[in-house]
């Protein structure tokens, strides 16, 4: 009972928290902040993994800390504090090396996917990526000069979608090959967020969930959302919510015309998703904390040891393709065989895709 009693004073105070950020950057950092603006915050960043302390949350990157290349050192350290958290950012690929969790009171991670059902394990949205602030008030989308807007690099997902879209008229988009220039500057593109009424949202690099979501969100945007056939992601990830999902981006271009028809509509459709966003933000910034208290009271360390059994190899690596095709089309899924068979040869379709992260699209 005490402990349940400490957690609930806790609750009521702004508790103490260490962030050691354990690359130089990530573009998730303005949003861990604001899931955490409730609490006596200190931040450190370190290079040294062995510079971190106790009641501390790390935030590892899969770009700079693969899972399975921490030093054994490390987590042996880890495991032996009493109040330490994860937040695993950067692993959309699902790369494995979770035996890791089990070194620490509890791990918040990115990406939604069945394997980590687990109650030492929260799994929590992308979030919005640095730079975006809070600008002047949303107008209304009925009173935005364009009806649509998307720039960012181009995969066979966003191509498709473009051609669906550009009749919708007027639009702005712009789309650039992977790896050249950015298509538009952060400015530029959040002008365009603001000055539109819908931003769709397709899938990433290889998962349906993207900053591009959230950013448009914090824009008094309605975003549109796509869903898979028998897997509709984001109700996982957020529960009941009101955000437009689309099967396809015909289904996608029927629906902004239809809503462009009656302003009234318009407005009050971008009205309840705003509300929704706002609550939603409040809640998890209200579950995180009970969730992190009840970590560091040390509830879902046993668990974590006793219970997360998760292995790496073969078997995880057939589990994971078999989570990231539930993101694809089946014409996404096709050219990516293709671009990895050329790419890398056939043997990538017995020995694996990447094992890390690779260029970031935005």
């Amino acid at each position: 009972m005490q402990m349940g009693r400490s957690i609930e004073a806790n609750q009521e105070s702004r508790p103490a928290l260490t962030i050691f950020w354990l690359q130089p950057e990530i573009a998730e950092e303005e949003w861990i902040r604001f899931l955490f603006s409730g609490w006596d915050l200190a931040e450190r960043r370190v290079v040294d993994l062995h510079r971190v302390e106790e009641n501390s949350l790390l935030v590892l990157s899969s770009n700079a800390h693969p899972l399975d290349r921490l030093d054994p050192a490390f987590l042996k350290r880890i495991s032996s504090f009493s109040r330490i958290g994860l937040f695993h950012v950067s692993d959309e690929w699902f790369c494995g090396g979770y035996e890791a969790y089990r070194n620490f009171n509890f791990v918040l991670r990115n990406y939604h996917a069945r394997f980590f059902s687990h109650p030492g394990i929260r799994t929590v949205p992308l979030g919005w990526t640095n730079g975006i602030g809070k600008g002047e008030e949303a107008a209304l989308a009925s009173q935005r000069r364009t009806v649509w807007t998307f720039a960012g690099n181009r995969n066979w997902v966003r191509h498709q979608m473009v051609g669906e879209l550009l009749h919708v008229t007027p639009n702005r988009v712009r789309l650039c090959q992977p790896g050249g220039l950015l298509p538009v500057c952060r400015e530029e593109y959040l002008g365009w967020l603001r000055d539109a009424a819908f931003c769709p949202c397709p899938m990433g690099n290889v998962v349906l969930e993207t900053f591009r979501l959230y950013e448009a969100l914090e824009a008094g945007c309605i975003p549109l959302v796509e869903r898979r056939r028998g897997f509709d992601y984001f109700r996982l990830l957020f529960g009941e919510n009101p955000l437009p999902s689309v099967r396809n981006w015909r289904e996608g271009a029927r629906y902004m015309q239809r809503l462009l028809c009656d302003p009234e509509v318009l407005d009050a459709r971008q009205r309840k998703i705003g509300e929704w966003w706002q609550s939603y933000k409040s809640k998890l910034q209200s579950e995180l904390r009970y969730f992190v208290l009840r970590g560091f009271a040390g509830e879902w360390k046993e668990l974590l040891q006793r219970d997360w059994r998760f292995r790496s190899g073969t078997l995880h690596d057939l589990r994971r393709r078999l989570e990231l095709l539930r993101h694809h089309t089946l014409g996404a899924a096709l050219m990516r065989i293709r671009d990895g068979v050329r790419k890398r040869g056939p043997s990538i379709l017995w020995r694996g895709g990447p094992r890390f992260k690779e260029n970031h699209e935005a």
